[in-house]
């Protein structure tokens, strides 16, 4: 299953998903249990999830995983499905990154000073005309579906848009993978621009 579909599935049971790990919350005590809060995300979207007991300190931030028989429940407070590791039977591996784009995730708005130290991969995507969204591209057929509005439109029609994958170390030389899209990439090509004069 994705992320996307999960978020239909009944609170209670309990799924299997491949998804990148791309923050992962400090450790804590829930009167004698230990937990820790990750989120998590694949090409369909973005989850919170919930690591109890033996399974927290399991994953890196920055890798992907596959998460088996994990649980669905309902956030008591915002509403939202999220996922945590079973009472039994849940178990986590190392799976390979994924190829496709993967949504941006904002935890809180701040500022960060460092560098870009590398460059993962530099490649384009096409959107919706509609919705803006990302649609698949089709060698055989002219017209393409968009998933998200099922606007159906030309594949020559579809505007192309450019991203690229860093890795950024802040200055307490904390490293971070970052999916940078156009405006940004736009900026940083100003600024490198204007230093270089």
């Amino acid at each position: 299953m994705n992320l996307s579909t999960i978020k239909s599935v009944c609170p209670g049971q309990t799924v299997t998903v491949t998804a990148k790990v791309t923050h992962v919350y400090p450790s804590k005590t829930v009167g004698s249990k230990n937990l820790q809060h990750a989120i998590i995300v694949d090409p369909s979207g973005t989850m919170k999830m919930t690591l109890w007991e033996n399974f927290v300190g399991s994953i890196k931030q920055g890798d992907t995983y596959t998460f088996h028989d994990i649980c669905v429940y309902k956030d008591k407070m915002s509403h939202e499905i999220c996922l945590n590791t079973a009472k039994s039977g849940s178990t986590v591996e190392s799976a390979p990154q994924f190829q496709e784009v993967l949504p941006f995730t904002v935890l809180e708005s701040t500022t960060v000073n460092g560098e870009i130290i590398g460059v993962n991969q530099v490649a384009s995507y096409l959107s919706c005309c509609k919705c803006n969204k990302k649609v698949d591209p089709s060698p055989e057929q002219a017209f393409i579906e968009c998933a998200k509005c099922h606007f159906k439109q030309k594949q020559t029609a579809s505007k192309t848009h450019w991203f690229a994958q860093v890795l950024f170390q802040n200055t307490n030389d904390d490293k971070i993978d970052l999916t940078i899209f156009e405006d940004a990439i736009h900026q940083i090509a100003k600024l490198t621009s204007i230093q270089s004069k």
